[in-house]
C-alpha cells in the first residue's frame, strides 16, 4: 500500500511538472484567435455589476462590456472578417489555473490585481479601483468594523478579502468568527439567512448583491473602506504581444471618452435582469487610474512592500511556504510551534492542520451517524414479518441514496430552517456530519442487508432450532456473521466519508479543500498547496485502511479459504 502511495505522489508531481511544461509551450494568444476566430472571455455568475449572467449562457457587466469592446479591437488588429466570442464561467478557486492553461484569454470578472498574482500571470491596466467594504442588515445595529466583535463574519473562498478580514480582526484586537461562502452569492445568501452577521468584500459587489435582494432596503453599506484595490482584466503571464493589444485597446476607450459613459451605464442606471440601479459613484481613485493607465498591484495603493522571494523559488518549489505567516505572508521563526503564545500570528501550516482536524471530526461524526444507523436499518429490513415498516425504510434508503450529497447539504442548512428555526443553532459542522451521516447510512444499509441475506439458511434455522427468539438470533448468530462479510466495504465506505467531507467547505467548515482553495489563492503556490492536501487525505485513508485491515484479519472465523471464511467457516 505504502508502495503505492509513493508512486501516486511521483505521478502527481510529473503530471504537476508536465502541466507547468504544457502551459509554457502554449501558442501565443493572438496566434491562436487569429487560427480559431475565437476568444474565450472567462465570466463571473455573480459578480455584482462587473460580470454576472443573465441566463441561457448569457453573461453581461461593466468588464464583460469592455472585454467584448477589446476583442473587437483585437478583431480590427489582426484584420479577421469574424470573431466568435465564447463564454468561460470562473470562480474564484479555478480563475487562475483557467487562465494559466488557455481555456480562458481574458478574466473579465472580479480579479484584484496583487503581487502574489502578478507571479502568475498578468493584468490589463486598471479600469476599476475598488474599495473592500461591509454589508450589514439594516437592522443589526452595525455601523463600523469595531461592531463585529463576537459576530459572525462572511466572506468568498479565494478571494482577498478573507486575508484582510484576518488583517483587520487582528488591527482592531476583535474577535469574531470568520465563515466563507463558496462564491459571492453564497455569501451574500449566508447574510440574507441569518448564518452571518456581516459580508466583507468589493463594494461593487456587495452593492450589486443588495440590489439584486428581495428587499434591498433590508441591507446597507458601512463603515470605513477595509483597502483599496485594483480590479484588473487578467490574462495568461510571458505573452507581452496580447498584453499590449489589450492595453492598446483599452488606451482607445479611455481615448474615445467610453469610460464615463461605461460607468454611468453599470452602476448608475437600471440594469438587467431586476431593473434596479447599483448606485455606486465614481470614485477619485478610479478617475485616476484612467487619466494615468498602469497596471500596479493592490500593494502600491495601500503603500504596503510586498514579502520579498528569492528568484530560485520564484518559479520552482517552495515549501517554506507553510512556515508563513497567515497575516503578513512572512516567515517566521515559530513554525512548529503551537502554544498559545504565539497562536495570534499562526503559519499556513498552523492552518493545515487545523483544517486535517475538522475534516476528522466532520468525518467521524458523519460515521458515527452512519455504522448506527446504517447497520440498524439494513438489519431491520430483513427481519420477518413487519412489511409496513421494511416499505418505510426502504424508502428512506432510496430517498437519502438517491439525493446528491450537495442538494442534501444545502437543505439541511438553508430549506430546513426556515420551516425549523432551531436549526439555525447547529453549528455548520454538525449539519454536514448529519448529511453526510444520514447518505452514508443509506449506503450501509443495503450492504448490511445484503450480507444478512448472504448468509446460509441454515444458520438461522439452526438458531430456531436452538430455541433462541428473533432478536437473539440476530444478536448472536446473524449479525456477528454478517459484519465480518462487509467489513471490506465498510472500509471503502469509511474512505469514501473522508473524502465525501470535502463538501463542508460549501456551508463555511474550515476543512482541508477550503484550506487549500483559500491558502493557495494568498500564496500563489498552488503545487505545494494542494500536494500538501493530497499527501493529508491519502495518509488519513490510508491509516483507515490499515485499521479496517487490521480488524478484518483479527475477527475472521476460521475455515479453509481466507477470502470466503466468514461464509464457509460459519455454517
Amino acid at each position: 500500500m505504502l508502495g503505492h502511495f509513493l508512486s501516486f505522489c511521483l505521478q502527481l508531481y510529473l503530471s504537476l511538472c508536465a502541466s507547468r511544461a504544457q502551459a509554457a509551450e502554449q501558442p501565443h494568444t493572438l496566434d491562436k484567435i487569429k487560427s480559431t476566430h475565437t476568444i474565450s472571455l472567462g465570466v463571473r455568475d455573480s459578480s455584482g455589476a462587473l460580470s454576472f449572467t443573465t441566463g441561457n449562457g448569457n453573461y453581461d457587466g461593466y468588464h464583460v462590456e469592455i472585454c467584448r469592446l477589446i476583442a473587437a479591437d483585437i478583431q480590427k488588429q489582426l484584420g479577421l472578417r469574424s470573431l466568435k466570442i465564447k463564454y468561460v464561467p470562473l470562480t474564484s478557486q479555478n480563475r487562475i489555473p483557467l487562465i494559466q492553461n488557455g481555456t480562458a484569454d481574458l478574466d473579465c470578472g472580479s480579479t484584484t490585481n496583487s503581487a502574489a498574482r502578478q507571479r502568475d500571470v498578468a493584468f490589463a491596466n486598471t479600469l476599476f479601483v475598488e474599495e473592500v467594504r461591509i454589508a450589514v442588515k439594516a437592522n443589526s445595529g452595525i455601523q463600523s468594523i469595531s461592531d463585529l466583535n463576537g459576530k459572525k463574519v462572511v466572506s468568498t473562498t479565494g478571494t482577498t478579502a478573507v486575508q484582510l478580514l484576518r488583517q483587520a480582526g487582528r488591527g482592531h484586537g476583535l474577535q469574531f468568527e470568520a465563515v466563507f461562502g463558496k462564491d459571492h452569492a453564497d455569501s451574500f445568501l449566508l447574510l440574507e439567512s441569518g448564518r452571518a452577521d456581516a459580508f466583507v468584500m468589493d463594494a461593487s459587489i456587495l452593492s450589486g448583491n443588495i440590489a439584486n435582494a428581495k428587499i434591498p432596503s433590508d441591507f446597507r453599506i458601512v463603515g470605513d473602506p477595509l483597502s483599496i484595490e485594483p480590479i484588473g482584466i487578467m490574462m495568461r503571464r510571458d505573452d507581452p504581444a496580447f498584453k499590449s493589444a489589450v492595453n492598446a485597446a483599452i488606451a482607445g476607450l479611455i481615448a474615445a471618452g467610453r469610460m464615463p459613459k461605461l460607468w454611468d451605464k453599470w452602476f448608475l442606471q437600471p440594469i438587467p435582469p431586476s431593473g434596479r440601479v447599483i448606485g455606486l459613484p465614481l470614485s477619485e481613485n478610479t478617475k485616476a487610474a484612467w487619466a494615468n493607465p498602469n497596471d500596479k498591484p493592490a500593494e502600491d495603493y495601500r503603500g504596503v512592500k510586498p514579502a520579498a522571494e528569492s528568484a530560485e523559488n520564484s518559479r520552482g518549489l517552495d515549501w517554506q511556504v507553510f512556515c508563513k505567516s497567515t497575516l503578513t505572508g512572512k516567515r517566521v521563526d515559530h513554525c512548529f510551534a503551537f502554544d498559545q503564545a504565539r497562536s495570534k500570528d499562526p503559519t499556513y501550516l498552523t492552518w493545515l492542520l487545523n483544517a486535517w482536524k475538522w475534516t476528522l471530526v466532520v468525518s467521524s461524526l458523519a460515521l458515527v451517524i452512519a455504522l448506527s444507523l446504517g447497520l440498524t436499518v439494513g438489519a431491520l429490513r430483513t427481519v420477518p414479518g413487519i412489511p409496513v415498516t421494511k416499505r418505510v425504510l426502504a424508502a428512506g434508503v432510496e430517498l437519502f441514496r438517491n439525493i446528491p450529497i450537495l442538494v442534501q447539504v444545502f437543505i439541511w442548512y438553508y430549506v430546513l430552517p426556515i420551516f425549523l428555526p432551531f436549526l439555525k443553532a447547529f453549528p455548520s459542522y454538525i449539519v454536514v456530519a448529519v448529511a453526510l451521516g444520514l447518505f452514508t447510512a443509506a449506503r450501509l444499509a443495503e450492504q448490511m442487508r445484503a450480507g444478512i441475506l448472504a448468509l446460509p439458511r441454515g444458520q438461522i434455522q439452526a438458531a430456531k432450532a436452538l430455541g433462541l427468539s428473533t432478536l437473539q438470533s440476530y444478536r448472536y448468530v446473524i449479525m456477528p456473521v454478517a459484519l465480518r462479510i462487509i467489513i471490506p466495504p465498510l472500509t471503502s465506505e469509511s474512505m469514501n466519508i473522508v473524502k465525501n467531507s470535502a463538501i463542508a467547505f460549501v456551508v463555511s467548515v474550515p476543512e482541508l479543500t477550503m484550506f487549500a482553495m483559500q491558502a493557495q489563492e494568498e500564496t500563489a503556490r498552488g503545487v505545494e498547496i494542494y500536494a500538501a492536501v493530497t499527501f493529508v487525505y491519502a495518509l488519513t485513508a490510508l491509516t483507515i485502511n490499515r485499521a479496517l485491515g487490521w480488524i478484518e484479519r483479527h475477527t475472521q472465523i476460521p475455515g479453509p479459504s481466507s477470502g470466503n471464511s466468514a461464509t464457509q467457516g460459519a455454517v
